[in-house]
């Protein structure tokens, strides 16, 4: 996610980057948008959301980035909880 212009504790986060760190350490494809992972960048923006409010922040608008279609990719809805 980045923050536009206003850095970490923003009112307003556009999501940007979304990587499988196991299956690509070197972050060379980003999965931000694709179908098949909606449900793992929707776990992030509660687990975003929700640490905030515990922390005593503002709860922060989301945008969620473009969807695209994925293809023959597909992620388990179990992996979004692992």
């Amino acid at each position: 996610m980045t923050a536009p212009g206003d850095g970490p504790g923003a009112d307003r986060y556009d999501e940007a980057y979304l990587y499988d760190l196991m299956a690509d350490p070197d972050e060379l494809d980003n999965l931000i948008g694709y179908q098949s992972h909606a449900h793992v960048a929707e776990r992030l923006r509660e687990r975003l959301v929700r640490r905030m409010a515990e922390a005593g922040e503002s709860v922060p608008a989301i945008t969620p980035s473009p969807e695209r279609p994925s293809g023959q990719r597909l992620v388990h809805p179990a992996e979004a909880f692992s």
